[in-house]
Order: structure tokens, then sequence, then C-alpha cells
């Protein structure tokens, strides 16, 4: 760890300040506001995020990746302030707050494609909820995918998903962490040229690929510093028809189902894998 995660409320309230002046500054001011972030003890790369955002530095905070302590700043060179900060604070398990859910698409595409985004780095099991519901993912700005597989809307929406019991379990172990079947996860690895381990199919007839545990490694340290995430609560008897009218509208470039300009590149990718994992 380059920096320290232990900080005092008043060393977060100015990095705050000083990310929301970062995002909207030119490219030699950035790089400016950066040092003095650093100066400060924080540093992005040490929780895997690239572009830090408010967003998820509260995430970090909410998670206990990072303790906020009162009294005067830790020194990012004391080993307080990795191992033994001045005061101990109590760690609890972040609270969950499942807020009120959701009926109707216009609702829903304010919530979830306009609302907060977190990027998959700061983001914890612990934050998301054992509720049906949507989820949206997006590339953070200046990230690419092959370009063979067609083009990234300008606002990085790359897939919306439905957790028609479970986010937690759907979005978070499944999506996010490939614990089970996980169609993004899966379409995501193809993208990036993975394949799973030969033969790992042979003789079944499900086409859930998996892939091998250095790759999946892999694959989540791409997506905790590339993509940006966000889920909301819905009602179980809307969200097929929110998902439905959604996907149709934004045509989400990772979304094969229900999309009317699903990439055929992505297609023939994830086919490749299957073929792959079911040949002797």
């Amino acid at each position: 760890m380059k920096g320290k995660n232990t900080f005092t409320a008043k060393e977060i309230s100015d990095l705050k300040q000083l990310i929301r002046m970062r995002v909207n500054a030119d490219k030699d001011d950035q790089k400016k506001i950066r040092r003095i972030i650093r100066s400060i003890g924080f540093y992005g790369s040490d929780y895997g995020i690239v572009d830090c955002q408010v967003s998820d530095l509260e995430g970090l905070i909410r998670s206990g990746m990072i303790k906020v302590v009162g009294g005067k700043p830790v020194s990012a060179n004391s080993p307080s302030a990795t191992t033994r900060p001045a005061v101990t604070p109590k760690v609890r398990k972040p609270e969950t707050t499942v807020p009120k859910a959701v009926k109707g698409v216009a609702a829903a595409e304010k919530n979830l494609l306009q609302g907060d985004f977190i990027s998959v780095g700061a983001l914890s099991g612990d934050m998301v909820p054992e509720v049906p519901g949507l989820y949206c993912i997006k590339l953070r700005k200046g990230v690419r995918l092959p370009a063979k597989y067609g083009k990234v809307r300008e606002d990085g929406v790359i897939y919306i998903g439905q957790a028609s019991t479970s986010l937690n379990q759907r979005f978070w172990k499944q999506e996010l962490n490939h614990h089970g079947a996980a169609t993004f996860f899966r379409s995501i690895g193809a993208m990036l040229g993975y394949l799973p381990p030969k033969g790992s199919l042979a003789g079944k007839s499900t086409r859930n690929y998996k892939f091998s545990p250095e790759d999946t490694e892999a694959i989540r340290n791409w997506m905790r510093q590339s993509l940006l995430v966000n889920c909301i609560v819905v009602e179980p008897s809307a969200i097929d028809d929110i998902e439905d009218a959604l996907i149709r509208k934004y045509c989400p470039l990772v979304n094969i189902a229900k999309n009317p300009a699903a990439s055929a590149e992505l297609s023939a990718a994830r086919d490749k894998c299957v073929a792959y994992a079911k040949s002797e």
C-alpha cells in the first residue's frame, strides 16, 4: 500500500473537495490536484481504482476499507496509518439500507441509468441487498473494449441485467465475481480474449463455461479498474418488462438477449468459448 487507510473527518472532507475539483479540471490541473490528494495519503491504486470519484471514496468508507477517525491527521509514513491507528474505531459490518422498490420504466431509468454509480473496486458484497432488482454496468471514461464488437454508447453503458430473487447473489457474486453461472462475466472474459479450460464442458449439456482461477482473477482485476456499476430494487412483477424496455432503448453492447442491436461478434466469441470448453 502506497498510502494509508485511516483518515480524519477533515481529511475526508478535503479529499472529497479535491476529487470534485479534479474531475472538472483540465489535464495539467488534474495532475497538480492528484499530487495534493496523494500528499494527504490517498492512492486510488491501493484499492484498484482509476479516475476516482467521490462515490468511490464513500464506497470505501462504507465497506470498511477506509477508516475515519478523530484527532490529528495520520501520517502516511507512520505505522499507525495502516496497522495501529491513533484511535481504533469499532468496525461494524456495513448496514445495507434497502430503498423502496421501483415499479415503472421511467422511475427505473431515472434511478438506474441516471443514478449514482460506484466503481467495482470500491464495491463490497455488504453493500448489495438480498432483494430482487436491476443492475447497470458501464465503462469508466477512457476505457475501451475491442472495436470489433461494436460501438460503446457515449454514456459508457454496456450492460443491463436483472436479479429475479437476489441482487447480492446474481449481481455481486455471479456477474462481478463469477461464483456460479454469470452471463456478463463470461461475455467480458470472451471479449478480452480469455478461453475456458479446454474440455472443461466435455460431455456436458450446459453452455455455462467458467474460466481458470488465474484468468478469473485477471478478469476481476480488469473489472475493478475499468467498470462502474449501479443497482436498484424493483418490484418482482415488473422486472421483466422494465429490463426488456431498457435494453431495447439503450442497446447495451454486452447484452445479447432482447437487444435489437446485439453484437454478432460477441455471440461468436461466446460460441468459441463453449466449443473450446466442450472439445476433447
